[in-house]
């Protein structure tokens, strides 16, 4: 993703640097709670989603796992 920094541009994309920009590295990421996350898992997995973490029971007690959205962003 290529940006340019056009008159009138939001303010905020100004200070924005995507991961390409950077070496690829993720500087945020989507947290989401969800009340079964198998069920949420199998669906992503089902509709083709890339597992970066696959799912496991997390020390805090809850249940979860890390994937790509399609346009490759964890």
């Amino acid at each position: 993703m290529t940006r340019h920094h056009a008159d009138g541009e939001a303010e905020i994309i100004r200070l924005m640097t995507q991961p390409e920009e950077i070496g690829g590295a993720e500087t945020q990421t989507s947290y989401v709670i969800a009340r079964d996350a198998d069920t949420t898992y199998n669906a992503a997995k089902g509709a083709g989603a890339r597992i970066a973490i696959e799912i496991k029971d997390e020390e805090d007690g809850g249940r979860g796992f890390s994937c790509y959205d399609p346009e490759g962003y964890l």
